[in-house]
């Protein structure tokens, strides 16, 4: 048996996929989702399937293999990562009906590879299951992430939750200088445009010229770490559609390996993003289909009737400042049963533009800032 380490992901491929289904037809509205977690959560249920729901995740979600030991160690070295002074946190957890029992196989790996617990609850008192999981996700997003199941979502029938949360704080390599920053024109159409705060900075950066997506690239490093800001600007102020279109076949982590160090003036609006979305008609777009409609997880319950997931939520924050960026996200997977230089270059974001949080690995939050 191979002894490779790193099955999943395949460098952001997953994380291109979403952002890809995510963002069509909503170039106007802002958005930001974590790749990261929602591919986790979902991992977790790989765990437990077989048949062609294991063989659908593991194409939708990238994985590289099929041994869900392997599977589980790339996760558990996303878990384990030192990311220096740049605050990282991603948290899983399990909420079973108490209804139901857990093979011993699935709790194993969860808790080996995933640092998942699982935790019992009556869902017949859905107000106080669903206060305890929404507690539970604040505490591990900084109270960034609120309310992500909501009243309604939860009862009798539900017979697990897969939770996954992340939160992320980090300061920049280099801050801005908070005198520096003044109102300015953020184009949100070709036309129209509303005066905004924006972030003034004369620095080294990693930059890039990109003619296939018609945009520029600048690399904003973050504080002894390896993750990273990309900023992804098009080139015409009404292009943030044409350029997402075009980024499906990209994977954003790689595009620092084609950016050089440039003497830089930039211009950034500081912006606060929260969104919220379910995912499960995208991830059906990617192929996850028997997971939504009868679904095989018989490495997940002990016993009992045939399931399926009835939804996963997802809901993401963003801030970026002077001093750094905070982001954080949740994903929730409801599963139910079947019947439910003199040549200084400028790089002016002043209209809408793709941003990623990243390390050379990981996709860690994708969005776009379209409007304010």
């Amino acid at each position: 048996m191979t002894t490779t380490t790193t099955p999943a992901s395949n460098k952001g491929l997953f994380a291109a996929d979403l952002f890809h289904q995510i963002c069509k037809n909503k170039s106007s509205q802002n958005l930001i989702i974590s790749p990261i977690s929602v591919q986790t959560a979902l991992a977790i249920t790989y765990i437990g399937a077989k048949g062609e729901t294991a063989t659908e995740l593991q194409s939708g979600l990238r994985l590289l293999v099929s041994d869900v030991e392997q599977v589980g160690r790339h996760f558990a070295n996303i878990l384990l990562r030192n990311n220096g002074e740049a605050k990282l946190s991603i948290a899983n957890r399990i909420f079973t009906n108490d209804q139901y029992k857990i093979v011993p196989f699935f709790k194993e790996i969860a808790t080996k590879y995933f640092d998942s617990d699982a935790e019992q609850l009556d869902f017949s008192q859905s107000s106080k299951a669903i206060n305890i999981i929404n507690k539970w996700v604040e505490e591990k997003t900084n109270k960034k992430i609120t309310n992500v199941v909501q009243d309604g979502s939860v009862d009798c029938d539900t017979k697990a939750i897969i939770v996954n949360a992340i939160y992320f704080k980090g300061k920049w390599k280099t801050p801005f200088s908070k005198d520096m920053t003044r109102k300015s024109n953020f184009w949100v159409s070709k036309t129209e445009s509303v005066q905004v705060d924006t972030i003034y900075g004369s620095e080294h950066f990693k930059y890039g010229e990109f003619p296939e997506l018609n945009a520029t690239a600048v690399e904003m490093p973050y504080k002894d770490s390896d993750i990273s800001m990309i900023l992804i600007l098009p080139k015409e102020r009404d292009g943030l559609a044409d350029l997402e279109s075009k980024l499906s076949s990209v994977v954003i982590n790689e595009m620092s390996a084609k950016m050089c160090v440039k003497s830089l003036d930039l211009y950034m609006p500081k912006f606060k993003i929260e969104f919220t979305t379910r995912l499960t008609d995208t991830l059906k777009a990617l192929g996850i289909r028997s997971l939504f409609e009868n679904a095989n997880l018989p490495e997940m319950f002990v016993s009992g009737p045939p399931v399926k997931v009835s939804d996963v939520h997802h809901k993401a924050f963003i801030e970026v400042n002077e001093a750094g960026s905070e982001a954080a996200a949740a994903t929730i997977v409801k599963i139910s049963p079947m019947s439910l230089d003199f040549n200084k270059k400028k790089f002016n974001a002043d209209h809408p533009f793709v941003f990623a949080i990243t390390s050379p690995e990981i996709v860690y939050f994708v969005g776009h800032l379209a409007k304010f």
